[in-house]
């Protein structure tokens, strides 16, 4: 947006309120710009102005509408041996400069697996001590080095982190921000009425994400305390397993977490997924609880534990990767 003061800071805020109540009434993403531009000129006697992408896409289909208010443009990966290439699909006006501009709808399609990069101008336009900007084709080539495959988190990370080291010690003018999205697919099988995918890196810091991310789906469907905590307590043996036995040389590899939802909400299934050594915790022997603590053996108590708990476990190694599931009844 234009300008860096309070004013500056209140036109934007204005900017995404208008912007996010157009969007919840349902209007096609070009009108919401449309309108919106209407409302930020009346009254803009000081010519404040911002630039807006935004995109939706329909999760079955992976069809997105999305409309462009002079941003820069996205960044769009293929998943299937494609790079990252700018998704110039034409720009519109920037919302605020004049009344009465229509705005252009763009449609385009994600295939599962497909990676889209949004960001604001701080990235390309961060400058070095030689006062030369950061660019469009390093941003591409940063992009390129990583591929589509990293987890989007170590996505954003790393180009923040290239951003840093080409200004070096030049002052930062600009606000920095961005969002990598990996389309997954509908991920909802025949049997399943909605599913969420998070991608994480494997590391036992990101436990806190998977139950915050799982809980607030378990909290939508009223799920009872003791099955939510039955439920936390197998995300957090079945995570940790990954994380110290899928990739052993390895911190930074990703692992995934799907949601879906069964059975009309009576049942949920949660699903971890790595790209690790092959491994099936499900032939590990349960271990023999008649015995004393002194002559059990050491190792498989996690996995029983879930076993115990859920009311379905399976495993399967699917396209090279180590795919856990378990299933448990809400009521």
């Amino acid at each position: 947006m234009s300008g860096k003061s309070i004013p500056g800071a209140m036109f934007m805020m204005r900017a995404k309120t208008i912007i996010r109540s157009y969007a919840d009434q349902g209007y096609p993403v070009n009108d919401i710009f449309w309108l919106a531009n209407d409302a930020l000129c009346e009254g803009n006697e000081s010519n404040m102005f911002v630039t807006s992408w935004m995109g939706v896409i329909d999760l079955q289909t992976g069809h997105v509408c999305a409309a462009n208010a002079g941003h820069n443009l996205p960044l769009l990966c293929r998943s299937r041996g494609g790079s990252f290439e700018y998704l110039n699909l034409g720009r519109n006006l920037i919302l605020g400069c004049m009344e009465g501009v229509p705005y252009r709808l763009l449609e385009f399609d994600m295939l599962p697996g497909d990676v889209l990069f949004l960001y604001t101008d701080g990235v390309v336009e961060a400058n070095n001590i030689n006062d030369e900007l950061f660019g469009d084709d390093r941003l591409q080539r940063t992009l390129n080095e990583l591929g589509p495959q990293v987890p989007m988190q170590s996505m954003c990370e790393v180009v923040l982190a290239a951003v840093d080291t080409f200004a070096g010690e030049q002052h930062q003018y600009d606000d920095i921000t961005m969002l990598a999205l990996k389309y997954y697919g509908s991920g909802v099988d025949d049997d399943a009425e909605r599913g969420s995918v998070l991608e994480v890196e494997a590391r036992t810091k990101n436990i806190d994400a998977i139950t915050a991310f799982v809980e607030e789906h378990l909290e939508a469907l009223s799920c009872p305390l003791k099955t939510q905590i039955q439920i936390d307590v197998a995300l957090d043996e079945v995570f940790a397993n990954i994380c110290n036995y899928a990739y052993p040389d390895r911190t930074d590899k990703p692992a995934w977490v799907r949601f879906e939802v069964l059975d009309e909400g009576r049942k949920v299934r949660i699903t971890f997924e790595d790209e690790g050594i092959p491994f099936n915790p499900l032939l590990i022997p349960a271990p023999d609880t008649t015995l004393s603590l002194e002559e059990r053996g050491i190792g498989g108590y996690g996995i029983f534990i879930v076993r115990r708990t859920m009311d379905e476990v399976t495993y399967k190694r699917h396209e090279n990767r180590n795919v856990l599931s378990f299933v448990k009844v809400l009521a």
